[in-house]
């Protein structure tokens, strides 16, 4: 499929409309970081320029309601891109669940701290979704230390529809570009070979037959990393020509639960050689 989708861009053939098939029961969360008072929206693509993506998930409504609960434990815009100035706060601000930058006199930094906060369960890596039930359950706990009960119930009740949207969305919740990694799919044909395709910074930076030594698999290593660049970064920068492959590659993953992949970052050449 990505070799398919690049010959489509390189000879543009005049009978192939869309690039690539796709899963329409697949979609993704996402948040460009590049608008003011950035927003957490489900889409059917990942994001391109400076973003999170997360993803691919199965269900388009539970993955629209898992948004609007970010939204609400984070103080997040619920509207759409384009902040309309308001008089009066929305009924989300009015019950505290928005922080209303739609008045216009909220400090953007506490704004990006809050969505910060509510990203990075997601782009270190690992399952976001047992990171957000921690982080509910902990300022349950907080506020009934306080004796802030009616907020410690709201959060209880938040915390059992959480369980249930995670149960079912099924997975590992985490960015695209949370880790670099090295995965080792085996040919269709030849079963004793395999490809390797190496992700970083939420790309394919690179992809082929796996080398057979040691030291080829290295230097290919250091030079995808390098090309990767933003790996680590809160966001990750996806050129708009790319965001197909990122498509392919995340439907693929999704499809293989059971492929090999190694995370670049705490590599090691014997592991990388065993693989």
């Amino acid at each position: 499929l990505l070799l398919e989708n690049r010959l489509i861009k390189q000879h543009k053939p005049p009978g192939n409309i869309r690039l690539t098939r796709r899963d329409e029961r697949l979609c993704y969360i996402r948040c460009r970081l590049d608008i003011p008072f950035p927003i957490l929206e489900v889409a059917s693509e990942p994001a391109a320029g400076h973003a999170v993506t997360i993803g691919p998930l199965r269900g388009r409504r539970l993955a629209q309601e898992l948004v609007e609960q970010l939204d609400s434990l984070f103080g997040l815009r619920h509207c759409g891109r384009r902040l309309k100035l308001r008089q009066h706060p929305s009924a989300y601000g009015q019950m505290g669940r928005c922080l209303s930058p739609c008045l216009g006199d909220l400090d953007p930094n506490l704004y990006r701290r809050r969505l910060d906060e509510a990203l990075r369960l997601f782009v270190t890596g690992g399952d976001g979704g047992a990171r957000l039930l921690a982080h509910v359950r902990r300022q349950m706990r907080e506020a009934a230390g306080a004796q802030q009960y009616e907020r410690a119930a709201w959060l209880r009740r938040r915390m059992r529809r959480l369980s249930v949207i995670l149960e079912r969305l099924g997975g590992a919740l985490e960015a695209t570009h949370a880790r670099a990694r090295l995965i080792m799919a085996p040919h269709p044909i030849d079963r004793d070979r395999h490809d390797a395709f190496w992700l970083v910074g939420g790309r394919v930076v690179d992809w082929g037959p796996a080398p057979e030594d040691e030291g080829g698999l290295e230097e290919r290593t250091q030079l995808a990393l390098r090309r990767g660049g933003w790996a680590g970064e809160l966001g990750a920068h996806v050129p708009p020509d790319e965001v197909d492959e990122l498509r392919i590659i995340a439907t693929y993953l999704a499809s293989h639960p059971d492929l090999q992949e190694l995370a670049l970052e705490q590599r090691r050449l014997s592991q990388m050689a065993a693989l």
